[in-house]
């Protein structure tokens, strides 16, 4: 009886010391990591409480980037919604929403979140690039010539 004690206090004990070991494995999964295991590891970081204001926002937006990677743009503008909640400058958010938006078909949803990417951060070539893309779908030509012409003068800085 106390042997077998002493074998459960010694696992508990090894299972406790390594939670936070498995917290910074989800940490560097969620903000480096790509696929499915990057999404389970934001998610676990989201879910654990631990994360608040801008880091949350950043497991948000990173779990909201593995969502649309792996096909879920649904999803993706649900965490997307949630990081720009929380950060509401974070222009990349604004960028990444809007491609989700136009994958599903949201043109008008798409370019305006991309022109307030830009808003944010006027140096974002990608959002430039973006819109002038999602203007070129909905037959803008003049439009979209100018955001990739904005886009290429802004890659070389």
């Amino acid at each position: 009886m106390k042997r077998s004690f002493l074998i459960m206090a010694t696992a508990l004990c090894v299972a406790l010391l390594s939670v936070p070991a498995l917290a910074a494995d989800d940490s560097d999964m969620c903000f480096q990591g790509e696929g499915q295991h990057a999404l389970d590891a934001c998610t676990n970081l989201i879910l654990s409480g631990k994360l608040k204001n801008d880091d949350l926002a950043h497991a948000y937006y990173r779990r909201g980037s593995r969502k649309d990677d792996l096909g879920d743009e649904a999803g993706a503008i649900a965490d997307f919604d949630q990081a720009i909640k929380l950060k509401p400058d974070y222009a990349r958010a604004y960028n990444n929403r809007g491609i989700a938006k136009g994958k599903k078909g949201d043109l008008d949803g798409a370019i305006a979140d991309f022109s307030k990417a830009i808003k944010l951060d006027p140096s974002s070539d990608k959002a430039y690039r973006n819109r002038g893309y999602a203007k070129k779908l909905k037959g803008d030509k003049k439009g979209s010539e100018a955001d990739y012409a904005r886009a290429r003068a802004l890659e070389g800085q």
